[in-house]
């Protein structure tokens, strides 16, 4: 026992030497629930940037409407569906074949037009997978990966929209 105030007693070392094993246990327990928590937000933001740039192809027409006939400085973001059936899932051919000759020569404009700051794979193909409308491939490792059912010319066709970094 100190009977003076500017000395400190062993207990008060013993209990600060508790303290500190206690916090740094519950430190090593619980930094796996971090890791885990920070890849489940990962996976989560690609999930959200596939549905977003399916959602864009497949519910809008693009903006102006008819892109595909414009040069690229005048497009505003592309889209795939047709506007003379006015329904989401109903896709143009002529729209598809313009993505699809862009992406070939010009991905990152494709990228760009789609407001993307992640790598995507677009393909879309008939149900009997006889015919392959579009192939727009980027280089990536897949995280996320999301499928829809469309029509084109009257068909049943797939789009797959693939995301990664």
């Amino acid at each position: 026992m100190s009977y003076y105030k500017s000395q400190i007693s062993y207990d008060f070392y013993l209990a600060l030497g508790v303290f500190i094993i206690l916090i740094s246990y519950l430190f090593i327990q619980l930094l796996p629930y971090h890791i885990y928590f920070s890849q489940a937000e990962e996976l989560q933001i690609f999930n959200t940037e596939a549905y977003r740039i399916s959602q864009l192809l497949v519910a809008t027409p693009g903006k102006p409407a008819n892109w595909q006939t414009l040069p690229a400085s005048q497009i505003i973001y592309i889209g795939l569906m047709d506007e003379n059936y006015n329904m989401s899932n109903y896709l143009s051919i002529e729209k598809i074949t313009q993505l699809n000759q862009t992406c070939q020569s010009n991905y990152s404009l494709v990228k760009n037009l789609l407001a993307s700051n992640y790598n995507f794979s677009l393909t879309i193909f008939s149900s009997d997978k006889k015919i392959l409308y579009l192939s727009c491939l980027g280089k990536l490792r897949e995280k996320a990966s999301l499928t829809r059912f469309v029509i084109v010319n009257n068909t049943e066709a797939t789009l797959i929209v693939s995301v990664g970094d």
